[in-house]
């Protein structure tokens, strides 16, 4: 398709190497002109950005790396059945540099293959970002504060949650709900940071925030702009997404304001900048967080990990429910009802949720 939306020419070959190159050479045209447009488009985006948008410096503190953090991450896995749409969900929260025993969970989760699709990845994404403060509670309750709590993902509450229209479903949105504000309080009262950390993302609260064109997202654009160590100044999530909402915001339901800024946090130009996210009552101290996560961040071959703070990496990695695991998991099942070909057909795979 053309950029007005008319079909471009097709050409038939009777030989199959001609249609790689005739793809080839199809693609390096249109990707060579998207990528002049863009880069135009950007240059005039990154100089209005320069101008609006107030960027620091952030210090390098080594002293930071000494900083007790307890840092928790989720991770899940559908099970490609027809019968049922299932998931296996796993929560962790490691002690870092200071160890202590983890705090780890793991569920099933169940619903009917009458539920639509969107009704499944809500409650699946509702279901695993809640256990994440969980996890961080029980760590709290067993060894006692930490310095810093980072979270792997956001503090805010995003209005995808909204789609939730089954009743199960809601119920398990409004737990997250309760979950980051339990986290968010316990913080304040015993008096420690609280961070988010958003890998990816395709928001636009601070081209929303300051008037910015563009149409892509925030992370893509601060990636253009932002050199390593540096990051944005911060503005009110919570009224960005308040803002752009139709109806009433889920992050209303919260019993903090929700801050963030992005900082490039590695020097691989490809790799973009991190969004932090913070709650109000650590908004004093911001240039520490932005310091402590800088400090931390790890380089990396690996693109998962690369930018990102050490604490973080390990409960990435210790807490992962991988595609091996989940694969000998179903492959024992099948094993199990080998002996019965009515019973091997009850485990036919449900493509829309992927296979093995």
């Amino acid at each position: 398709m053309s950029q007005t939306g008319r079909k471009l020419p097709q050409t038939w070959h009777p030989i199959y190497p001609d249609l790689f190159v005739d793809l080839r050479a199809r693609a390096n045209e249109a990707l060579s002109s998207k990528l002049e447009l863009a880069g135009a488009m950007l240059r005039q985006s990154s100089e209005e950005v320069r101008e609006k948008v107030k960027i620091r410096e952030v210090d390098v503190r080594p002293d930071l790396r000494m900083k007790s953090c307890i840092a928790a991450d989720s991770s899940s896995y559908p099970l490609p059945f027809a019968i049922s749409r299932m998931a296996l969900i796993g929560a962790i929260a490691v002690r870092h540099p200071t160890r202590k025993p983890v705090s780890v969970a793991g569920q099933l989760l169940d619903l009917e293959p009458r539920f639509a699709s969107s009704d499944f990845q809500v409650y699946l994404g509702a279901v695993r970002e809640s256990m994440i403060p969980r996890a961080v509670l029980d760590q709290l309750s067993r060894y006692g504060p930490a310095d810093l709590i980072l979270i792997d993902g956001p503090l805010s509450i995003s209005q995808w949650y909204n789609l939730a229209s089954a009743e199960v479903v809601r119920r398990a949105v409004l737990e997250l709900v309760r979950s980051r504000n339990d986290l968010l309080n316990a913080g304040a009262k015993d008096g420690i940071d609280l961070i988010g950390v958003v890998k990816k993302s395709e928001s636009m609260y601070f081209q929303k925030a300051y008037g910015l064109s563009g149409g892509l997202s925030d992370q893509f654009l601060f990636n253009q702009v932002l050199q390593f160590g540096e990051r944005t100044e911060e503005i009110s999530i919570t009224e960005q997404i308040i803002a752009a909402a139709t109806g009433a915001a889920m992050v209303e339901k919260m019993d903090h304001q929700i801050y963030g800024f992005y900082i490039k946090t590695s020097r691989n130009p490809l790799t973009p900048p991190l969004r932090i996210e913070f709650p109000d009552y650590v908004k004093g101290r911001v240039d520490d967080l932005a310091s402590y996560v800088l400090s931390t961040s790890l380089e990396s071959f690996d693109y998962k990990y690369d930018g990102l703070p050490q604490a973080q990496c390990i409960a990435h990695r210790d807490g992962k429910v991988t595609k091996d695991a989940m694969s000998a998991i179903v492959q024992e099942q099948i094993a199990k009802m080998s002996s019965s070909e009515d019973s091997l057909r009850l485990l036919s795979l449900f493509t829309e949720q992927g296979g093995l």
